[in-house]
């Protein structure tokens, strides 16, 4: 086959590309610009993400794909009226020393700043565990 200015070169479709959601470019996007555009309403049941009008539930596959592209662990983190999923780095620089400096006072902590804060965030719910086996969220 040839169209204009060259020959089209047609590569094999792979699994990978069947998996990757269209929203993932626009999680990730939104996430380097320090939104965390998924969330879990107190009432509900799915964590969702409004792509061009349209409500996705948040599967494993877009889970995979975020983490994959980010690099980074996507933690729950408790707000008052929903969950949100961020990436664990966010969380991370989040945690101030005057948080750490507290719990140093209040006896319940020995460890330095870096190592309290690394504890904090690997404590906190990791976005893939909320999965079942076939990938949909529990």
């Amino acid at each position: 086959m040839r169209i204009e200015g060259g020959p089209l070169e047609i590569l094999p479709i792979t699994e990978e590309d069947l998996l990757y959601h269209p929203a993932t470019e626009d999680i990730c996007d939104a996430f380097t610009r320090g939104e965390f555009p998924l969330e879990r309403l107190a009432t509900s049941r799915y964590f969702t993400y409004m792509h061009e009008g349209d409500e996705v539930i948040v599967d494993a596959s877009i889970i995979n794909a975020i983490e994959s592209d980010l690099q980074d662990d996507l933690v729950i983190v408790e707000g008052e009226f929903n969950q949100v999923m961020i990436p664990a780095s966010s969380v991370k620089t989040g945690v101030s020393q005057d948080e750490w400096i507290a719990a140093v006072e209040a006896g319940k902590t020995q460890a330095d700043f870096s190592d309290w804060r690394a504890l904090m965030v690997s404590q906190l719910p990791r976005a893939r565990d909320i999965f079942k086996r076939n990938g949909t969220q529990a």
